[in-house]
Order: structure tokens, then sequence, then C-alpha cells
């Protein structure tokens, strides 16, 4: 069974505010401490 796919259509504006969301995110992902969990 295939996934559905979505087109998004977006202008120059929309497009930029995304693409900086996006660098935002991956940054905060990048410095994000690791958590270190203790398995008993």
């Amino acid at each position: 069974m295939r996934e559905k796919t979505f087109h998004v259509y977006v202008d120059s504006h929309d497009r930029s505010l995304l693409l900086q969301s996006l660098v935002e995110l991956k940054n905060l992902l990048i410095n994000a401490p690791v958590k270190k969990l203790k398995i008993s």
C-alpha cells in the first residue's frame, strides 16, 4: 500500500520562512545535550 503524497505550493516569502525554521530546528537538535539513560 502506497503512502499518500502531498504537494505544497508556496511563494518565495513562505519558502524562506520554512527554510529558516528548518535550519533553526536542526541547529537546536545538534546543540541539544545528549541524555544518558541508565538501563537496569
